[in-house]
């Protein structure tokens, strides 16, 4: 049973045949983009929980020539925070800022740092 609030739901696919697709998609997309990684598969496995993967993605997608990289620094961050290697993940969220110094959500992640540093 999958928990949703207060909804009880029967998951149509075991997480064996979740990981064989997203390992299939992955692949695909490594295939489509070569060395240019799109951030969304970084964010992808950072949303299931999988941050030694999520890592591994964002930092291939920061050398992307035409990526978005406050965003790829602000998503680095966030895996980094969610691993409490805090230091590492203020110098992402810095680096986001850097680059857009109107970025609110990276100023509002190292306001909850400097917090929960103090």
């Amino acid at each position: 049973m999958i928990q949703l609030h207060d909804k009880q739901f029967v998951p149509f696919i075991s997480a064996k045949e979740i990981d064989f697709a997203l390992t299939k998609l992955v692949a695909q997309v490594e295939d489509d983009f070569g060395d240019d990684t799109p951030i969304f598969i970084g964010v992808l496995y950072f949303r299931l929980g999988d941050f030694a993967e999520a890592e591994n993605y964002l930092e291939k997608a920061s050398k992307c020539k035409d990526g978005h990289t406050e965003e790829v620094n602000y998503n680095l961050g966030l895996v980094l925070a969610s691993q409490k290697r805090y230091k590492e993940a203020m110098i992402k969220f810095e680096m986001a800022i850097e680059i857009d110094p109107k970025y609110k959500a990276a100023k509002f992640a190292i306001e909850d740092i400097e917090k929960v540093l103090e």
